[in-house]
């Protein structure tokens, strides 16, 4: 896709398949204004909270 920030909704089924709902170009997302840092480290840190239980 041609756009400078692409954000990818997705979603886990059931079975653990992960499912590619939509793409968009970043400024139609809700997370124009969040901090990809503070993201990312809240993404790793649930990853690991999970993989530990």
């Amino acid at each position: 896709m041609n756009v400078p920030f692409l954000v990818v909704d997705l979603a886990q089924d059931a079975a653990g398949t992960w499912l590619v709902i939509e793409c968009n170009d970043g400024q139609e997302s809700g997370y124009a204004g969040v901090s990809a840092i503070g993201l990312w480290q809240t993404i790793i840190e649930i990853t690991k909270q999970r993989d530990a239980s």
